[in-house]
Formats: structure tokens, C-alpha cells, sequence
């Protein structure tokens, strides 16, 4: 994974929004000290138990991200902190659920894991369509959740952007792709209503999951990331199922209505905003979860 992005100012802690650093060779020794002396455990609860060859940090350095296979891992879940620090110091973590942890994360990468359901791919002219609503250059473009390499790069194709980052919350979704896209893709490990970025540090996104598979709260909290993270000159593409009810968008419309009333109140306060398409699909197969679940990364992992 390119440090330059980190530099950049464009990643940040999910816990603290504060910039992170990658740990030098020094730190991670310190670091794999503690680990094996047990003294370090993921936010869940459940100690880390493999050495870290590299990994970033929050500013304060108490929240530690590993990467493996050159995927960051950005989910809270998936956080190295002191025992101290985790979800519930109290709770001992019984011995089933540390290996339901590590079968979900498969942090080995391990090929008889079963990865999450599959996506279709959109019609090329359809993802034609829609790329052409999207900035062609800029400090960086986000495609998120998708196994299917060729239209991450159809979208990428004839772009110019200092950064182009690929998240998922499913590790084995990201391998799937890992080797297929360009060099400098960025991987990441991350939640859409958990965005691990920068304000207005994304000037083009588009997500292949349908947003409204998830809870109402899920939408509205996802589509409030997106609004933070997206440049104002930015914009995005996130597609959903149309059969569906459609929480995120309607609180769009409900938005865009209240700014367009406040332009014609008081002009003088007009702010640029980024552009958010959301696109209706038809096909529920589609999409990458089939039912509605929980808020937490690692509740949906194990829907």
C-alpha cells in the first residue's frame, strides 16, 4: 500500500477522524512484543494473534491498523488497541468467538472460507452511463463494493486521479479483485457508514452494493458519510434496489428541497455541495446482501 495517500491526509482513525501514520520498523518490533506477551487485542476483544508486518496508526497511537495482503484494515473491528481499550474490558472473550472472528475476517486468507454472496455486473453501457456523471480527475476516486474487477476498471479507464482507493467490508471480495486491478489501487477494509476518510477528501465515488438493503439507520448514517467525505465539487454513484424502500434518498430529496427554499430566503448563503445519484435497479440479485442486517461490521459479516 503507497504511504503517499496516508500523507495526504486522506485515511484517518474511524475512532478518532484523526490523521494516521504508518508505524516505522522500530514501533512494529515494540509492537509484536506486546503482541506476543498477549497484551494487545482487537477492539472486539479478541487478541490479535499473528505477527503485524506492517500497520498504521491514529496520531495518539492508540488505535492501530493492521495491513495484510495490502488491504488496510479500517473497520473499528478490526482495530489493535491495549486490553484497556477494548469494546468491554470486563467481558472475557470465550474461545468460540475468537474463532468465529478469525474464520470472518480470514485474515490467512484462507481458500476454503466462503466469500460473501456475488453481484452481477452492470451492462457496459450502462456503467457508461453512469460513469459519465462522475468527475474524470482529481485527488481521488473511491469504488466500493464489488468482486467484479473489469467494471472497477471501466470506471477508472481514461481517469486521471492522484489516488484510486477500493473499499469493501469483506476482506476475501477485495482479494477477489486485488490482482486483477491496476498497481496503485488502494484496498481498504471499511464500512460506507463508517468512512475511514477525510472531509471532502473523495472527488468520485461509486458503490455496487444496493444502500437499501440495509436499516433505516444504516441509510441515513451512510449516505451522512458520503455527504462529509465527497468534495464540494465532487460526486457519487451508489445504486439500490427499486423494489425496496429508499430511506437515504428521500432524506436527499428532503435536503436538496430545504436548500432550495433557503436559495430563494436568502441567496447570500448559497454553498456548493457535492452531487449524490442514487441509481434504481431492478434486479434484486444484484446486490451483494440479500437481507437487511445488523449496523456493526462484524454483524453484517455474519449475516
Amino acid at each position: 500500500m503507497s504511504e503517499q495517500a496516508v500523507n495526504d491526509n486522506i485515511f484517518t482513525c474511524p475512532f478518532t477522524s484523526r490523521q494516521l501514520k504508518p508505524l516505522s520498523v522500530a514501533e512494529l518490533v515494540t509492537v509484536n512484543a506486546q503482541v506476543a506477551q498477549n497484551q494487545l487485542c482487537f477492539y472486539s476483544g479478541v487478541p490479535v494473534r499473528f505477527k503485524l508486518e506492517k500497520a498504521y496508526a491514529s496520531d495518539n497511537h492508540l488505535y492501530i491498523y493492521p495491513v495484510i495482503d495490502d488491504i488496510l484494515l479500517l473497520q473499528k473491528d478490526t482495530a489493535v488497541v491495549a486490553k484497556n481499550r477494548t469494546e468491554n474490558p470486563f467481558l472475557r472473550v470465550s474461545e468460540h468467538k475468537v474463532e468465529e472472528f478469525y474464520s470472518v475476517f480470514n485474515f490467512s486468507g484462507d481458500k476454503a472460507v466462503v466469500a460473501s454472496p456475488s453481484t452481477k455486473p452492470l451492462a457496459p453501457e450502462e456503467l457508461k452511463s453512469l460513469k459519465n456523471l462522475l468527475p474524470k480527475s482529481g485527488a481521488c476516486f473511491l469504488s466500493a463494493f464489488s468482486e467484479h474487477a473489469d467494471s472497477i476498471l471501466n470506471l477508472e479507464f481514461g481517469t486521471q486521479f492522484d489516488h484510486y482507493v477500493h473499499l469493501d467490508y469483506n476482506i476475501d471480495r477485495i482479494r477477489s479483485v486485488k490482482e486483477q486491478l491496476s498497481a496503485k489501487t488502494i484496498y481498504v477494509l471499511a464500512e460506507m457508514n463508517d468512512l475511514p476518510f477525510a472531509d471532502a477528501s473523495i472527488d468520485a465515488f461509486f458503490s455496487f452494493d444496493f444502500i437499501n438493503n440495509y436499516e433505516k439507520d444504516f441509510q441515513h448514517m451512510a449516505y451522512d458519510e458520503l455527504k462529509r467525505a465527497l468534495s464540494p465539487s465532487g460526486a457519487s454513484v451508489v445504486l439500490y434496489d427499486k423494489a425496496k424502500p429508499m430511506h437515504a434518498g428521500a432524506k436527499r430529496k428532503n435536503e436538496l428541497l430545504s436548500k432550495k427554499a433557503l436559495s430563494y430566503i436568502a441567496p447570500w448563503k448559497k454553498v456548493k455541495v457535492p452531487t449524490i445519484h442514487f441509481h434504481p435497479m431492478s434486479d434484486a440479485s444484484n446486490s451483494s446482501a440479500t437481507n437487511v442486517v445488523a449496523k456493526t461490521s462484524l454483524g453484517r459479516q455474519l449475516s
